[in-house]
């Protein structure tokens, strides 16, 4: 699956482009539910279909670790990278 995908996600309103977790690459952010965003630390196989993805938290810097399907439609996009000063 190379196109996104429109979903909607509890607490954001309107609906976000997702794209398949198997294009979700190490440095990405994720977004999920009321806004909880993550940081691709790790991300390796897990079986034929699925992936397990190391995620740290934006807020409290914990890292998760989350199992998912090659083809499940996922929030994630490259953080701005903003410079201090400016």
């Amino acid at each position: 699956m190379s196109a996104s995908q429109v979903i909607h996600l509890q607490g954001i309103g309107g609906n976000l482009q997702a794209i398949a977790a198997e294009e979700i690459k190490i440095g990405m952010r994720t977004c999920w539910n009321f806004s909880y965003t993550y940081d691709v630390v790790s991300i390796e196989p897990k079986g034929a279909q699925s992936l397990h993805f190391g995620l740290r938290s934006t807020k409290d810097g914990h890292v998760w670790y989350k199992t998912m399907r090659k083809s499940r439609a996922v929030v994630a996009y490259w953080p701005r990278v903003t410079t201090a000063g400016q």
